[in-house]
């Protein structure tokens, strides 16, 4: 139901939103893969460092490849859940 409500507004807005997307999870990821690598001591590390990465990656791409606004808010939502967890994890 949340989602829902916040995928319409996504959609609505997406010209609005698509660069302050991007520039948050952006900034996110930048912060969760510094935790990483700070405490990073296996290979769960380096795991963790590399689902951050690509799926920061996968998003901006989705951007650019101009794919439907549906997926590209699933992405975002995707790469903002990872991260956080990520970034509380290795805090």
């Amino acid at each position: 139901m949340v989602l829902n409500k916040l995928y319409l507004r996504f959609k609505e807005h997406y010209m609005l939103y698509m660069p302050m997307s991007i520039i948050f999870q952006s900034c996110l990821g930048a912060f969760a893969a510094s935790y990483i690598l700070f405490s990073m001591d296996s290979i769960w590390g380096i795991l963790a460092l590399t689902l951050s990465v690509s799926l920061c990656m996968i998003y901006n791409a989705a951007i650019l490849a101009q794919l439907s606004v549906r997926w590209v808010f699933k992405l975002l939502v995707a790469s903002v859940v990872l991260n956080a967890l990520l970034l509380l994890l290795y805090w």
